[in-house]
């Protein structure tokens, strides 16, 4: 992971959904429900787009 692709919108963006998907696989895996694993998906893509945006934006 470089600095280039963290200090875009973009590149903030595309490894939120990253890690959002990889928590809803494992949240599928261990609850085997779809429904509980989207949700936390699209919960936990929100706080991973704030928290990279907070570490890594430009001030």
């Amino acid at each position: 992971m470089n600095k280039e692709m963290l200090s875009s919108e973009a590149g903030r963006k595309s490894l939120a959904n990253f890690l959002s998907a990889i928590v809803m696989l494992i949240v599928i895996i261990l609850f085997d429900n779809v429904g509980i694993g989207l949700a936390i998906a699209i919960f936990s893509n929100f706080i991973f787009s704030i928290f990279l945006d907070n570490a890594y934006s430009k001030k």
